[in-house]
């Protein structure tokens, strides 16, 4: 009996988690420039394009990660598909069909201002 209601547990668990994973989205950046702080701050430049995992419904108005900006739950516009961490990052889907978003970073004056254009998927 004990081992009938484990395996029903576990199974629940497993269904549940495979299910709350529906919505992680794998995003890359297509192209990445910015602004050059260590310069005079005119010099534009390329920069790295980054990767990231974050969990996103658009309809539901939810886009979580943590690795970008500092919060893990971020700020929303409820008027657009604006997000931002409230204090160094933004992301705005401009394409909700395709997933295809653009991303800023801007730091502080000392650092360089960063603007990313990509598109996220499902794995």
């Amino acid at each position: 009996m004990k081992r009938l209601l484990c395996i029903v547990i576990l199974g629940l668990f497993f269904s549940l988690s495979s299910f709350a994973e529906d919505n992680v989205y794998y995003c890359s950046d297509d192209q990445t420039v910015g602004f050059n702080a260590s310069t005079t701050g005119t010099q534009v430049i390329n920069f790295q394009d980054i990767r990231f995992k974050a969990k996103i419904d658009i309809d539901k108005r939810i886009f979580e990660t943590s690795d970008l900006g500092i919060r893990q739950k971020w700020l929303i516009n409820p008027s657009r598909n604006f997000f931002t961490d409230g204090s160094i990052a933004t992301i705005r889907f401009y394409d909700d069909v395709n997933m295809k978003y653009f991303r800023s970073s801007l730091f502080g004056p000392t650092d360089s201002v960063i603007l990313a254009m990509g598109s996220c998927s499902k794995f």
